[in-house]
């Protein structure tokens, strides 16, 4: 019998992970799942109260415990395409590392004291989960695994030299990050951990050996640095998002620019920031198996067959995958969204949704660093993230923003934004970015309104219909959402199963057409009948 989290055996601690010991089951996911077990026992089927007590009564730690549950039971449970399941949980882990530095270093220590407990964990977690951060080739988290290491390093008992290995190693990580694994979607644990461990042997024993990696000697056999750089992307289309950012003032290095005559340790400019994403190249995604692609997606969405098949026919042929600016439009409740994130999962794509009603600024396009505060555009912060040169953002009922131009419009930046060829000059790295790898998808419940202040931006998008579930697709669409409920619950369907024959029935009986949401409202009722008619033990 396949074992679950509940029966699996428990993951190695953080000062295990720094003596070289692999992931949880070789996988970020299932470690996670495996942490979180050692913190919150009841996570599979206790409440909220009993949770909050195992988390050691941390408001902030459990809702995060239950937010990074549910991304790993998500990428675990994720039969599909795999690259994309992971994309979406590294960028999971990278939020919940945001939260978990604001909660330990913020805070202070009567905060703490208050907020997290006394007993350590919340640090021991959130080391953890910047290792596994490091491993998924993230610079940050892999900057910081020296810390980390050297901590633990100071403390060292005899037989545990790896440990001072390991802080050497990852010290130098910076000055030679060639010599380490870089991360791929789909590819598994890259063994960060053990290779610092090595190189930090090599060089603490003096035996570093002074070789190159191998696509720099293919690239110097055939000489120039155009041949230097089609090596390194030989294994698969990519793109130069941000060539530079030499001429931006500061240092490439975070922490080391002075900001009113001080030594800023936490600052972090727009160099500091950009630098690692700058002058290279990153990973597009291939096109998928077009034919597998749309089984998946007309199984889900068997009404709207006609609108899967038009976009993937656009596909045949590319060398990647990238979507022509598209706009669904459809009544309330016809799945238009869930279809627009849908396209990006199956074709492998990171995505992003942006709630676009109420919208009233420019702040998608970027804000100047001559504000007192500034962030790069949407689509750039999004490809940093993601850490490859390709996603999808979704524009979720876009006849909805505001069409007022005080503190600028959305709708006027699309248009630079979908223009062709996408480069655009993005206002805070003060330089232009390759945007290709972005495929727009809109979504509306009407363009009367979008058409008649807006036909310049309208004419730039596909327009598909999205027609209403019909009463023949319900069994298709009671599958689908009964495995999105049993994702976000973190249960499989052992624990969750399908509706059965009866069931079905009823919800039949009381459908009349036209809502996804309404299905979605009537499962969620019969499962809360299910809860409270089972038995207590």
């Amino acid at each position: 019998m396949r074992k679950t989290p509940r029966d699996g055996a428990g993951a190695p601690s953080v000062r295990d992970l720094l003596l070289g010991t692999p992931l949880h089951r070789n996988s970020h996911a299932r470690h996670i799942q495996a942490v979180i077990l050692s913190i919150c026992p009841s996570v599979f089927d206790g409440g909220r109260e009993i949770m909050l007590a195992q988390c050691g009564g941390s408001a902030p730690l459990y809702e995060l415990v239950r937010g990074l549950w549910r991304a790993a039971n998500t990428c675990v449970g994720n039969k599909g395409d795999r690259i994309a399941a992971e994309t979406r949980f590294a960028s999971d882990l990278h939020e919940a590392r945001g939260i978990l530095g604001r909660i330990t270093y913020v805070h202070t220590a009567i905060d703490r004291d208050l907020d997290l407990g006394p007993d350590g964990r919340e640090e021991e977690f959130f080391d953890t989960v910047r290792l596994l951060l490091a491993d998924l080739g993230d610079r940050e988290a892999r900057a910081e695994t020296a810390d980390i290491a050297w901590r633990h390093a100071r403390l060292r008992k005899r037989a545990e030299d790896d440990l001072l290995y390991c802080a050497v190693g990852a010290s130098l990580h910076a000055d030679e990050p060639w010599r380490f694994q870089e991360w791929r979607p789909g590819g598994g644990p890259t063994g960060f951990v053990r290779d610092c461990i090595e190189f930090g042997r090599a060089a603490f024993t003096g035996t570093l050996p002074q070789a190159e990696p191998e696509w720099a000697k293919e690239a110097k056999a055939k000489a120039g640095l155009k041949a230097i750089e089609a090596a390194r992307t030989s294994s698969g289309p990519s793109l130069l998002v941000l060539a530079t950012t030499d001429h931006l003032p500061g240092t490439a290095k975070a922490g080391e620019d002075r900001i009113g005559g001080l030594n800023a340790t936490n600052a972090t400019t727009a160099r500091s920031e950009y630098a690692p994403f700058a002058c290279r190249r990153w990973p597009l995604v291939r096109v998928p198996d077009l034919a597998r692609a749309r089984e998946i997606l007309v199984g889900e969405f068997p009404y709207a067959a006609d609108v899967v098949d038009a976009v993937l026919r656009d596909l045949a042929g590319r060398p990647h995958v990238h979507l022509r600016p598209l706009l669904i439009v459809g009544p309330p409740g016809s799945g238009k969204s869930r279809l627009a994130r849908r396209l990006a999962e199956v074709l492998g794509l990171g995505w992003q949704i942006l709630s676009c009603g109420g919208v009233s600024d420019s702040s998608l396009n970027g804000t100047s660093r001559q504000w007192g505060t500034g962030r790069a555009s949407v689509p750039l912060q999004l490809l940093k993230r993601l850490g490859m040169a390709c996603a999808v953002i979704v524009l979720d009922e876009i006849e909805k923003a505001a069409s007022g131009r005080q503190n600028g419009s959305m709708l006027d930046g699309l248009l630079t934004l979908t223009a062709d060829p996408q480069t655009f000059f993005d206002p805070y790295v003060e330089h232009p970015v390759d945007l290709s790898g972005i495929s727009w998808i809109a979504t509306a419940n009407g363009l009367t309104g979008l058409r008649k202040d807006h036909s310049a931006l309208v004419d730039r998008f596909r327009i598909f219909s999205m027609p209403s579930p019909r009463r023949e697709d319900l069994p298709v669409l009671v599958r689908g959402i009964m495995a999105e409920i049993r994702a976000e619950r973190g249960l499989d369907e052992r624990w969750l199963p399908d509706l059965d024959g009866d069931e079905e029935a009823l919800i039949e009986q009381h459908f009349d057409g036209g809502s996804v949401r309404r299905v979605r409202r009537l499962c969620e009722t019969i499962v809360a009948g299910r809860d409270g008619l089972a038995p207590r033990h």
